[in-house]
């Protein structure tokens, strides 16, 4: 029988104990995604078509071997595209053989706090999260290290 903490207070210090309420509050805001193999590092010269749940991205060039941070990526690659300028491109990509790169079926409908960690690269082991989305269908989608979110909003 495992051990559990019937009047804990809300934790102040780093190890302190926490209570199944508390964590339970912390993260309702949080929406976890699977991982992504690579992180965009600066802006990609792509083309996005459609919206919402019907999003592509579409890389010009050839998809054959295309390299992000120093990752060559293969069909079937999660991407977090974070850099964009046009930040309605950005977000959580599948590379697909053909060209387009679609939204996974978890991230077809992005929302603030949705956030996942980074597998390869310069950004391996970082968590990124949505701090905002702004403009409706098409909107803006801005990610951010969860180390430096400083409010959703």
């Amino acid at each position: 029988m495992g051990r559990h903490c019937e009047n804990c207070s809300t934790p102040t210090q780093t190890t302190d104990a926490a209570n199944k309420g508390y964590v339970d509050s912390v993260k309702q805001a949080l929406d976890i995604k699977d991982s992504v193999r690579v992180a965009t590092t600066g802006n990609l010269t792509a083309t996005a078509s459609g919206t919402g749940a019907g999003k592509t991205l579409t890389n010009s060039g050839t998809q054959a071997a295309i390299t992000i941070d120093s990752i060559v990526l293969v069909s079937g690659d999660r991407v977090l595209v974070k850099s964009q300028t046009d930040a309605s491109k950005n977000g959580i990509y599948v590379v697909v053989d053909g060209g387009d790169w679609a939204y996974p079926d978890d991230q077809r409908f992005p929302a603030v706090g949705d956030n996942t960690i980074i597998r390869e690269g310069s950004s391996a082991g970082i968590t990124f999260i949505v701090q905002s989305i702004t403009g409706g269908t098409g909107a803006d989608i801005v990610w951010v290290n969860i180390s430096s979110a400083s409010g959703l909003t």
